[in-house]
């Protein structure tokens, strides 16, 4: 028999709307928002612990349930229609973590999967959309922490969140441990994607990705998975601790084909956890860092196939003598990382322009370094990724802006003499049409 089991954590209690002097309703100092959890870490009590659902044995079945998790009300958002279609409400903070979950539970693992996809498909139907956002914790994150970085997400992004909780340690010390960890829950994640294949042939559905620093590891890894499929709309990769160059592999399978589908990479140049990592990673550039060698022609493999048909319709008069290519025969997505670079030698400085012009529309590279906080400066800019989302810029009072790539840290550099990592130039990016910019504070007085 299926069940829901209610977790209290310290409790919060719900209040009505409070009326301000001249009747009006005043907004609440925080709401509470559901996510929608997976996890395969272990139970712990009433939470979620550091280690592995299963040490030995796995049986690949997920913890599912919901999480309702107050956020602090920063857009001063008051009882309305949305908050119905959203599930939110007003509450008092009684605790440091004043939040309920329910977990669903069965002894068949698959009615509990079912159970939770049910959950999904009337949160979407109360939405009224069929966007759903999949977030992606990072490194030294306990579930409550994750918990709350998805509940803050879900305030601003304003659509259903469901947070892939891995089991990391939630210590710094046990940063190469959560490597591992990260690595073994790929199978996990890939089977959590391909149940959002099932489930998209009975319910409309387009996914929104979201992750953050090692949490990324995961999402990049899953582009086999998905290539092809349509299912992601958006992909927001925020800091991302995985090696550049491992990135660039998997970039060939993302599934940015169709026109709906975006990349977004946020970095900051305040990230202080990044150049760690490189040091770590032998002195090889993680792709959060920002650095140089991430340019237009490097990323030509990713969006090669939609390249390849832009090179036999839209784009003036192509001719190809360096590939096996000729305006009749578009180029193989087979061979598409060594011909994608190739081909930018041989086009002229309109067809050049047209072709980075269609790798700024697929990919986009966000320094967000004035909106990052905190001393590690590795926070995740949720507003920002709203915002984005949702109007392709900044939030009020910030611009984008064309800029360069950084060039990584020195002392990284410096403890890794011996990979001696370096990056040249695209010099055949024009600087209106890079795919990198950067956020700045608009001059009121301009």
């Amino acid at each position: 028999m299926l069940s829901l089991t209610i977790l209290m954590v310290s409790g919060f209690t719900p209040v009505a709307a409070r009326a301000s002097t001249d009747g009006t309703q005043a907004p609440s100092k925080e709401v509470v928002v559901p996510v929608y959890y997976l996890t395969d870490r272990n139970q712990v009590g009433d939470t979620y612990g550091t280690q592995r659902k299963y040490v030995s044995n796995c049986k690949h079945d997920m913890y599912y349930g919901t999480a309702f998790v107050p956020v602090a009300n920063k857009e001063l958002e008051t009882e309305d229609d949305k908050f119905k279609r959203l599930g939110w409400a007003t509450a008092d903070r009684a605790s440091k973590w004043p939040y309920k979950k329910t977990r669903i539970e069965s002894e068949n693992p698959a009615e509990c999967k079912k159970q939770f996809f049910d959950l999904l498909a009337n949160a979407l139907d109360k939405t009224g959309k069929d966007e759903l956002c999949v977030f992606v914790h990072g490194a030294d994150d306990a579930f409550e922490d994750a918990i709350t970085d998805a509940a803050n997400l879900a305030y601003y992004i304003e659509r259903p969140v469901v947070m892939y909780s891995w089991p990391a340690t939630a210590k710094m010390m046990g940063y190469m441990i959560d490597g591992q960890n990260n690595e073994y829950s790929q199978e996990h994640f890939d089977m959590f994607l391909r149940d959002l294949l099932v489930f998209r042939e009975h319910h409309p559905i387009k996914v929104i990705m979201i992750s953050h620093s090692m949490g990324n590891r995961l999402v990049v890894r899953s582009a086999p998975v998905l290539s092809g499929t349509g299912l992601l709309k958006d992909v927001e990769l925020v800091s991302p601790d995985i090696d550049e160059e491992t990135f660039k592999h998997y970039a060939m399978h993302l599934d940015l084909r169709r026109a709906q589908s975006r990349l977004r990479l946020y970095v900051s140049y305040r990230d202080k956890m990044l150049p760690l990592s490189q040091m770590l990673y032998g002195g090889y550039y993680r792709l959060g860092e920002g650095v140089g060698s991430l340019t237009n022609r490097s990323l030509l493999s990713v969006i090669h196939p939609e390249l390849a048909t832009k090179l036999g319709a839209e784009m003036p008069a192509v001719k190809i003598t360096a590939t096996a290519t000729s305006e009749s025969s578009a180029p193989s997505s087979n061979n598409a990382g060594a011909s994608a670079s190739n081909i930018m030698d041989n086009l002229s400085p309109e067809q050049r322009e047209f072709i980075l012009k269609a790798v700024h529309e697929k990919i986009e590279a966000i320094n967000f370094t004035s909106l990052d906080t905190g001393f590690s400066g590795h926070s995740i800019p949720f507003k920002l990724l709203a915002n984005m989302l949702d109007h392709d810029s900044p939030q009020a009072g910030y611009t984008l802006v064309p800029t360069k790539a950084g060039n990584g840290s020195k002392l990284a550099k410096y403890f890794s003499r011996r990979i001696k990592p370096k990056h040249s130039p695209d010099k055949t990016a024009h600087a209106e049409m890079s795919i990198w910019e950067k956020v700045v504070k608009v001059d009121a007085k301009k």
